[in-house]
């Protein structure tokens, strides 16, 4: 028996699908039920530890903190989606259109993308905000334009890849319009790589929506979301330490889910490639 071509386990694909599977469920389940209203106060409940009432305590205001994680599930999954699909689309676009044209085209759009490189992601997303304004939407779109320069070096090495093989070089040479070989002929060819690029955004995407909104910075009131609840919870730790448990192993659960799912995808499509 051959064993180099027995299917091996891939473990982090297995726990990334079952951790972002699990949060996207809990997530789901919150838009047809939750066990308490996400901004009803209780003050007879303040300051409670885990209970058969309340699994996972109570804020300083008595808030249920399980509906609030859950709730904030929300929140993240959408600035996830909309800055990792900001991300792909104008990555993809940049970096396909540098790498299939050449020349001065991928001079000045990779020495671009240098420069926003030059400034570290939370930095970047801090000025987008600056200048837009804090809110969930805004947040994405910060975190999207600070991931662009990244995807775009993957799609631009894709592209620099493809564009010398032969069906390529035979569409052009039949008169295929440039933009049809770019994404008809060359884009579904390096998709694989986009998408573990932009599993792994994901997770990025999460951590950073949750530090932005820990400075105040990033979703608003009365949204819930993950990362503010640890910076109120931050004021009365010393008076119930529960109060973080919630939201900090919620993002350390979404971030390490999709670097995992992302680590996963990639373990798979190597698999597979040497299977051929």
């Amino acid at each position: 028996m051959n064993t180099s071509l027995t299917p091996r386990l891939n473990l982090n694909l297995v726990l990334g699908f079952s951790l972002v599977g699990f949060l996207a469920l809990l997530t789901l389940v919150s838009f047809v039920y939750l066990p308490y209203d996400v901004n009803e106060m209780n003050a007879a409940a303040r300051y409670q530890g885990p209970s058969a009432g309340h699994w996972l305590g109570t804020d300083n205001f008595g808030r249920d903190i399980l509906s609030r994680v859950m709730h904030g599930g929300r929140t993240a999954f959408l600035v996830g989606t909309l800055a990792v699909s900001i991300g792909l689309f104008f990555g993809t676009l940049v970096g396909g259109t540098a790498g299939y044209l050449g020349g001065w085209v991928d001079e000045l759009f990779m020495r671009l993308m240098d420069g926003l490189l030059a400034f570290p992601g939370l930095i970047t997303a801090l000025i987008v905000i600056a200048l837009v304004g804090p809110g969930t939407f805004n947040t994405a779109i910060a975190i999207g334009i600070m991931s662009v320069p990244a995807i775009s070096r993957i799609a631009r090495s894709g592209f620099l890849q493809y564009k010398t093989i032969d069906f390529v070089q035979a569409a052009r040479t039949i008169g295929v319009p440039t933009w049809q070989i770019m994404f008809r002929h060359i884009l579904p060819n390096v998709a694989s790589s986009l998408v573990i690029a932009g599993s792994l955004t994901f997770g990025g995407a999460i951590l950073t929506e949750a530090s932005l909104s820990y400075l105040g910075l990033g979703v608003q009131l009365p949204d819930p979301s993950w990362g503010r609840m640890l910076r109120e919870a931050q004021g009365y730790f010393t008076r119930n330490p529960w109060a973080t448990l919630g939201p900090g192993i919620a993002i350390t659960l979404m971030v390490l889910g999709f670097y995992l799912l992302g680590n996963g995808t990639r373990d798979a499509l190597q698999q597979k490639e040497s299977h051929l």
